[in-house]
Protein backbone atom coordinates (compact mmCIF):
# COMPACT_ATOMS: atom_id res chain seq x y z
CA UNK A 1 0.00 0.00 0.00
CA UNK A 2 1.33 3.49 -0.57
CA UNK A 3 1.32 5.72 2.34
CA UNK A 4 3.11 9.16 0.78
CA UNK A 5 3.36 11.39 -2.49
CA UNK A 6 4.67 9.31 -5.48
CA UNK A 7 7.97 9.62 -6.93
CA UNK A 8 7.76 13.29 -8.71
CA UNK A 9 8.22 12.95 -12.57
CA UNK A 10 6.68 14.64 -16.21
CA UNK A 11 4.12 11.44 -16.80
CA UNK A 12 2.14 9.18 -14.39
CA UNK A 13 0.08 6.01 -16.39
CA UNK A 14 -1.86 3.85 -13.59
CA UNK A 15 -3.20 0.56 -14.91
CA UNK A 16 -5.87 -0.38 -12.33
CA UNK A 17 -5.99 -4.36 -12.93
CA UNK A 18 -8.10 -7.07 -11.80
CA UNK A 19 -6.95 -10.59 -12.63
CA UNK A 20 -5.91 -9.47 -15.51
CA UNK A 21 -2.32 -11.16 -14.92
CA UNK A 22 -1.77 -12.53 -18.51
CA UNK A 23 -1.95 -8.88 -20.04
CA UNK A 24 -0.70 -7.14 -16.87
CA UNK A 25 3.26 -7.81 -17.70
CA UNK A 26 3.21 -6.75 -21.56
CA UNK A 27 1.24 -3.71 -20.25
CA UNK A 28 3.78 -2.58 -18.09
CA UNK A 29 6.66 -3.33 -20.61
CA UNK A 30 5.37 -1.29 -23.82
CA UNK A 31 5.17 1.51 -21.28
CA UNK A 32 8.37 1.07 -20.18
CA UNK A 33 9.81 0.61 -23.29
CA UNK A 34 8.75 4.16 -24.83
CA UNK A 35 11.42 6.60 -25.63
CA UNK A 36 10.27 8.85 -22.95
CA UNK A 37 11.93 7.78 -19.81
CA UNK A 38 10.58 10.13 -17.43
CA UNK A 39 7.56 8.44 -16.15
CA UNK A 40 5.90 6.13 -13.51
CA UNK A 41 3.65 3.65 -13.65
CA UNK A 42 1.19 2.81 -11.37
CA UNK A 43 -0.20 -0.60 -11.14
CA UNK A 44 -3.60 -0.59 -9.22
CA UNK A 45 -4.44 -4.12 -8.25
CA UNK A 46 -7.84 -4.26 -7.04
CA UNK A 47 -7.34 -7.42 -5.07
CA UNK A 48 -6.34 -9.95 -7.35
CA UNK A 49 -4.22 -12.82 -6.60
CA UNK A 50 -0.97 -11.63 -5.59
CA UNK A 51 1.66 -14.63 -6.54
CA UNK A 52 -0.16 -13.59 -10.01
CA UNK A 53 0.84 -10.49 -10.05
CA UNK A 54 4.34 -10.66 -8.25
CA UNK A 55 4.82 -13.56 -11.42
CA UNK A 56 3.26 -10.82 -14.44
CA UNK A 57 5.51 -8.19 -13.00
CA UNK A 58 8.60 -10.15 -12.31
CA UNK A 59 10.59 -8.66 -15.18
CA UNK A 60 9.71 -5.20 -13.91
CA UNK A 61 10.56 -5.57 -10.66
CA UNK A 62 14.17 -4.24 -10.89
CA UNK A 63 12.24 -0.61 -12.60
CA UNK A 64 12.38 1.80 -10.00
CA UNK A 65 9.17 3.48 -12.40
CA UNK A 66 7.38 0.41 -11.16
CA UNK A 67 5.14 1.07 -8.22
CA UNK A 68 2.17 -1.55 -7.08
CA UNK A 69 -1.19 0.13 -4.91
CA UNK A 70 -2.50 -3.12 -3.81
CA UNK A 71 -5.79 -2.75 -2.80
CA UNK A 72 -7.03 -6.08 0.12
CA UNK A 73 -10.49 -6.13 -1.50
CA UNK A 74 -12.29 -5.62 -4.72
CA UNK A 75 -13.38 -2.16 -4.84
CA UNK A 76 -13.59 -0.97 -8.41
CA UNK A 77 -10.92 0.72 -10.43
CA UNK A 78 -12.68 4.07 -9.71
CA UNK A 79 -12.19 3.95 -6.23
CA UNK A 80 -8.50 2.88 -6.44
CA UNK A 81 -7.59 5.91 -9.14
CA UNK A 82 -9.55 8.49 -6.44
CA UNK A 83 -7.26 6.59 -3.48
CA UNK A 84 -3.85 7.23 -5.76
CA UNK A 85 -4.35 10.71 -7.28
CA UNK A 86 -3.71 12.50 -4.46
CA UNK A 87 -0.12 11.23 -3.96
CA UNK A 88 0.51 11.53 -7.86
CA UNK A 89 3.08 14.57 -8.49
CA UNK A 90 3.18 14.60 -12.11
CA UNK A 91 1.64 17.16 -14.41
CA UNK A 92 -0.04 14.74 -16.44
CA UNK A 93 -1.59 11.67 -15.97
Amino acid sequence: MLSGPLPACAITVLIPHFACERFLGAAVRSILNQTFRDLLVVVLDDGSDASGVRAALEECWHDSRVVVFRSGENVGPYRLKNAVLPLVQSRWI
